[in-house]
């Protein structure tokens, strides 16, 4: 018997990928026993996938490297590859919440436009209570390796925690691992004579260890947005390449914009304008990047209901920690979070 079992779910902004064999042989024996499926990742998308697994009565367990879930909207002070995880530090949406809920599960109405980070892990952690996910969420387990044996997948992992591996058999495999796994670091000429450091935002943790010092910032995504705002105010000077337009808030004299890089040297940076900065830290924000088949689709469908892009937005600079964010056209400017603690 031939059972076909291959196919891809796109849950809300994410991907989760669902794999079985294209041609699947069944053993007799195998052929009305409970199918098991392993989700990759408690983050979003593994939550969204959980969810509806749930809901339809499926066996099923979610295996997350982290302590608990949330993936990169669960910060933790570690920078880049710790123990558990590679959670990354998130200080807000740089997506209004009405396209960030999950179905049927919305924010509540007096939430702000663009909520924090802490503020949107609560709301993660309520759905995870909400749909009793946590019974099916095994923490602490960093997944090594997925392969085909025979006629089911197995998948390999190590228990951080006990520091032991173990192998579980699985006929179906979702994997929702994120899309911004790896950092991308710009390449520029010279960039092993510079004598400072260099971090990508990955490694962003606050804006104590830039207090009183000359920062270059590459890239105005929703990232370097972020930091933008984090290091003008305690940054001697701000130095920040990049070549997008957006409603920049009213810096400090100490926020310089430059174009691209042309070349490093060992005190700074050339700009492609020909110009000179001298810098102690360069911190480079280039995500990586992921193409979605449908993407011109789901972005002409987004701005027909007037979803902007994040450039498009206001923001107020209060202190290294607190801005305010929202549509230029309007919107909730609120700071507050209605969501409680009392999420797990």
């Amino acid at each position: 018997m031939t059972i076909f079992k291959c196919f891809i779910i796109i849950v809300l902004i994410d991907l989760c990928y669902v794999c079985v064999n294209s041609a699947l042989e069944m053993p007799p024996s195998d052929q009305h026993r409970p199918s098991f499926t392993c989700v990759l990742g408690a983050g979003y998308s593994g939550l969204a996938a959980a969810r509806y697994l749930k809901q339809y009565g499926l066996n099923f367990t979610v295996f997350e490297a982290a302590s608990d879930v949330g993936g990169t909207w669960r910060f933790d002070p570690h920078v880049g590859y710790d123990e558990y995880g590679t959670p990354l530090a998130t200080s807000i949406t740089n997506t209004p919440r009405q396209t960030m809920e999950f179905n049927g599960f919305p924010f509540p109405k007096t939430s702000p436009s663009y909520p924090t980070g802490p503020c949107f892990y609560k709301y993660i952690l309520a759905f995870t209570k909400y749909f009793k996910l946590r019974d099916n969420i095994q923490t602490n387990s960093f997944v090594q390796l997925v392969k085909w044996v025979g006629n089911h997948w197995e998948v390999t992992y190590t228990k951080t925690d006990e520091r032991e591996n173990h192998t579980v058999s699985c006929d179906f495999v979702v994997v929702a691992t994120g899309q911004y796994m790896k950092p991308v670091m710009p390449k520029v000429p010279g960039q092993n004579v510079f004598k400072g450091p260099i971090m990508h935002s990955h490694d962003y943790r606050g804006p104590e260890p830039f207090k009183g010092k000359k920062v270059l910032l590459v890239g105005a995504g929703a990232s370097g947005l972020d930091l933008a705002t984090h290091l003008v105010n305690v940054t001697e000077k701000l130095v920040h390449s990049h070549h997008l337009k957006y409603n920049q808030p009213d810096f400090p004299k100490s926020y310089k914009k430059k174009p691209d890089m042309k070349v490093f040297l060992e005190n700074g940076v050339i700009f492609n304008d020909d110009t000179f900065e001298d810098a102690e830290y360069i911190a480079a924000l280039i995500a990586g990047r992921f193409k979605l088949p449908s993407q011109e689709d789901m972005l002409k469908k987004w701005l027909q209901h007037d979803l902007l892009n994040y450039r498009d937005y206001d923001f107020e600079v209060i202190d290294p920690y607190h801005y305010k964010r929202w549509y230029n056209g309007g919107g909730d400017r609120g700071l507050e979070c209605p969501l409680d603690d009392d999420t797990q």
